[in-house]
């Protein structure tokens, strides 16, 4: 999952869970090994998730999309990928 937010989202309030209680709560009863990505648009430096399989970016680019799938296949592949780059 891909969480785009601000992270407002970081409290519960009108009694709704925060993300993170309802991405334990489906890895409980569905797949534990379930992924999320949180992207914070703002950049104030929080987060709400903690845990395996959680991943935070601040900020945005089309880049984003190629680190979310090197951070699922392990930091093995983000090592391989910086080592392999090379200055232009």
């Amino acid at each position: 999952m891909i969480y785009f937010s601000d992270n407002v989202c970081n409290r519960s309030s009108y009694g709704l869970k925060t993300v993170q209680g309802m991405v334990d709560e489906y890895r409980g009863k569905y797949n534990p090994d379930f992924w999320v990505h949180g992207v914070d648009l703002q950049g104030y430096g929080t987060q709400q998730f903690c845990g395996k399989n959680f991943n935070l970016i601040a900020g945005w680019s089309e880049k984003v999309l190629e680190f979310i799938l090197l951070a699922e296949r392990g930091i093995g592949s983000l090592v391989q990928t910086i080592e392999a780059y090379e200055m232009k």
